[in-house]
């Protein structure tokens, strides 16, 4: 199984854990679950989106997005991408918007990078080694506190 090294709050919050990748979630909700563990996970959505590139669950500050899976046109669609900006739905249980982009850095250690313009907002890289397209952003509004919390990988 491949691994994932990330910084998780156990007590102190600065503990090292090695995770799987299977282990990287947000509210229970895994990248690469079928739509059907989602739903038996959640429940059924406030609201669907659906396109023919992807299909998008929304859950009131929680958006889940699948897309196809594999090469053929009737692969089943798996998520790809979850987005968070509720504190009811916090990555890893302890990381959730509005925490603190200190204490957010204290959990996972430094960004790989960190972006702001004077007029967008600041957004921390953190990328997921073993899944080459895929990465964690922490998005402020404030250059302070969490507004997003985003698990996205590229189709």
């Amino acid at each position: 199984m491949p691994m994932i090294l990330v910084l998780i709050g156990c007590g102190d919050r600065a503990s090292l854990k090695t995770l799987g990748v299977d282990d990287v979630e947000i509210s229970g909700v895994y990248l690469g679950m079928s739509e059907e563990e989602v739903t038996a996970h959640l429940g059924e959505p406030h609201t669907r989106e659906v396109t023919p590139e992807f299909t998008g669950y929304n859950y009131r500050g929680l958006t889940v997005a699948f897309r196809s899976g594999g090469l053929q046109i009737d692969s089943p669609r798996v998520v790809d991408s979850i987005y968070t900006t509720s504190s009811d739905y916090c990555l890893l249980s302890d990381i959730c918007p509005s925490d603190t982009l200190a204490e957010i850095r204290k959990t996972l250690g430094p960004a790989e990078s960190e972006t702001a313009t004077n007029d967008e907002p600041k957004r921390l890289f953190y990328p997921l080694p073993e899944l080459e397209a895929c990465w964690l952003w922490i998005l402020t509004e404030d250059k302070e506190t969490a507004s997003e919390i985003s698990l996205v990988c590229e189709p």
